[in-house]
């Protein structure tokens, strides 16, 4: 046999001896050995793979220290009892624990002034809260915008706290709030394109920083008033950092430091209040003349704000806010006074009577009166019936020269509670807008519109009342509800100047509700218009009353209403009525069981014409609802040679009722459709 190759020796395979072990010698043949001569192809790591390699016992000690801490974590697992949620109040704890959630939600609380959003708002009141405090908002109002800052027992802000605001819009923001101390070295006013960045640095106390656009310490001849931030006492005019307090210092800062009025043109003056508080207004706002004042031109004053503010005038010291009542040499004079406050409010009570002027002397003049007002509320409350804003230019001088004065009137709701004029005047142009007028007391809105306009949208009243004495003018009609029962003028009543004309534009759809009429004429060659679509009167006597006046034009009042109903007649019957109507492309509707519709009645012979009773134009009917025949056109006391005439030029329906068969009229038709004629 050969010996190259590895042999079990019999003799050995029957030795009986423990712990052996088959191994090779060095020859390469198999023999028993100890166990203990065994040596070991061992591996000093846990990442090894290869198949019979044995584990160091170094890292059998690594895996045994493994285990051991393992164990150890496990026996020190967490302890919910210590977890809190309010981070804040256990920040200082050193075995409370959090959770996710907390830590967020504490984080973007901390640093939530730096997680800023964008927030646009164009609405006018603002206030800071807990969800909008992490954003940079953005005002785009034209109006005044009032912005709020809470105290810490409203909405509790963390100290440090940041806001920034911008604004974009052409109004004025204002930064304000009850018990907090603002500190900072620029306005609490925001205009367009400026910045603020509110800090919150204590307990109510947050500083204001920001852009400034403009140098808001050189506004010439402008007085800025707040009651929140001024003061009387150190005020520079045309500061908005040191404000007036009040207006009426406002005012006696002005007076006691402007020029005298004399023959210079003088510079416009302007109050403008900042806030929207309560101001009280008794004392003149123009300063006193000094010497014989010829061709001057007075200070324009104006009084304006873009808040919520009211200005209570009440007992001033004169009768005039602009003083004008003298007996100098004036030959043109021009005195202006402004309210320009869209949101905000006049007030006028007390017992003394105001006025914005009064002219007299006794040279040739001519005078300009200038009165604008444009507020949201005008409160008549005074216990005197008087002429709230008088604009009088007349004078006795036979060689006077009326003025030409424009004034003009916006006011959203006018409130009357005592009698009075709001407008007195004497020949100058009115412009009148209100639309809403609420009245529980008679009183008179304007005397003479002098060729202006009036506009209302709706009346609401429980006694009498005169809109406009004397309405050579246009007047743009509304609704109007009064319970008042008897029968009054409510429009020319003081018509007395010859000439003139007068226009009513009635709405669409306008319901007049109440006993009230268009006042008659007193003068000679005088006109109105009366023109609509759908008009209905209810509960009256007549739509006009008597025309007293002497001979004057055919027809003086021309009716061009698509359909116009009445509850009464068309004209109160009565001596002396000397007024032909007008129909154009009318349907008129007369409710009433009225004897007369059409009254034409003369007590005299001085009429050298055929005077005209009834012209229609166009298509027009009358429908009328009373008893079938009435005369609803009748004509008393002309004589036979003057009869009064009845022109139809084009086609005239009559329902129910008749035109009088009297000799006294004669009827030049061209066709004329009744059911009883």
């Amino acid at each position: 046999m050969s010996t190259d190759y590895n042999r079990i020796k019999v003799a050995d395979l029957e030795t009986n001896e423990p712990d052996k072990i088959l191994m090779t010698n060095s020859s390469g043949e198999l023999e028993f050995n100890e166990i203990s001569n065994l040596k070991v192809d061992s591996y000093n790591g846990l990442d090894y793979t290869q198949e019979g390699k044995v584990l160091d016992a170094r890292q059998g000690k690594v895996l045994k220290d493994s285990q051991d801490n393992l164990n150890n974590s496990l026996n020190q697992k967490e302890d919910s009892s210590n977890k809190v949620q309010d981070i804040e109040t256990n920040k200082n704890s050193t075995s409370a624990f959090p959770s996710i959630k907390s830590i967020y939600e504490w984080s973007k609380g901390i640093f939530k002034t730096w997680l800023l959003g964008i927030e646009n708002f164009s609405s006018t009141a603002y206030t800071l809260n807990i969800e909008n405090i992490n954003k940079r908002t953005v005002f785009s109002s034209n109006n005044p915008v009032l912005l709020t800052v809470p105290l810490d027992s409203e909405v509790s802000l963390s100290i440090g706290t940041k806001k920034e605001l911008t604004q974009k819009g052409n109004g004025v923001v204002t930064i304000s709030g009850a018990g907090i101390n603002f500190i900072t070295d620029i306005p609490l006013t925001m205009v367009y394109g400026e910045t603020r960045i509110l800090t919150k640095i204590d307990t109510n106390v947050w500083t204001v920083q920001g852009s400034v656009s403009k140098d808001l310490t050189t506004v010439k001849d402008t007085y800025y008033i707040s009651s929140m931030y001024g003061n009387d006492l150190t005020a520079v005019v045309g500061s908005q950092e040191k404000m007036f307090s009040t207006l009426n210092g406002a005012i006696t800062h002005y007076k006691n430091n402007s020029p005298l009025l004399s023959q210079n043109v003088m510079t416009d003056y302007t109050f403008k209040i900042m806030d929207g508080k309560t101001y009280n207004l008794t004392q003149s706002v123009m300063q006193s003349y000094t010497g014989n004042v010829n061709f001057a031109q007075f200070a324009r004053v104006k009084i304006v704000s873009d808040y919520a503010c009211v200005i209570n005038i009440s007992n001033p010291s004169i009768s005039n806010l602009i003083i004008m009542s003298d007996n100098l040499g004036i030959i043109q004079n021009f005195s202006r006074l402004y309210f320009v406050m869209p949101i905000g409010s006049i007030t006028v009570s007390g017992n003394n009577p105001v006025q914005i002027s009064q002219v007299s002397g006794n040279s040739t003049r001519q005078s300009y009166q200038v009165l604008g007002i444009k507020v949201a509320n005008f409160n008549m409350n005074q216990l005197v019936n008087t002429t709230y804003f008088s604009l009088d230019c007349s004078a006795s001088d036979p060689n006077y020269k009326q003025g030409t004065g424009f004034s003009f009137c916006e006011i959203d709701n006018l409130n009357i509670t005592s009698p009075g004029t709001l407008i007195g005047a004497v020949h100058p142009e009115i412009h009148v807008k209100i639309k809403n007028i609420n009245s529980t007391a008679p009183h008179n809105v304007i005397y003479i519109l002098g060729n202006g306009t009036f506009s209302f949208k709706k009346i609401t009243a429980t006694t009498n009342f005169d809109l406009v004495s004397d309405i050579r003018g246009i007047i743009n009609h509304g609704d109007i509800d009064c319970s008042y029962t008897n029968q009054f003028k409510y429009l020319g009543s003081a018509y007395t100047y010859g000439g003139g004309k007068s226009f009513v534009n009635y709405k669409n759809k306008c319901l007049v509700k109440g006993n009230m009429s268009i006042a008659g004429f007193n003068s000679t060659n005088c006109m109105i218009y009366l023109t609509g679509n759908d008009v209905t009167y209810e509960n009256n006597t007549a739509l006009v009353s008597a025309i007293n006046i002497g001979e004057a034009l055919p027809v003086q009042i021309e009716i061009n209403i698509r359909k116009l109903n009445l509850s009464g007649s068309l004209i109160t019957p009565g001596a002396r009525n000397r007024s032909g109507v007008r129909l154009i492309n009318t349907y008129l509707e007369l409710n009433g069981v009225i004897t007369n519709g059409f009254t034409f009645q003369i007590d005299t012979n001085n009429f050298t014409t055929n005077p005209i009773l009834l012209e229609s134009y166009g298509k027009c009917y009358i429908n009328y609802l009373g008893n079938n025949g009435t005369q609803i056109v009748t004509c008393d006391y002309i004589p036979p040679s003057l009869p009064a005439f009845v022109n139809v030029y084009g086609d005239l329906t009559i329902y129910n009722g008749i035109i009088s068969t009297s000799s006294n009229i004669v009827i030049n038709k061209k066709t004329i459709n009744a059911t009883n004629y």
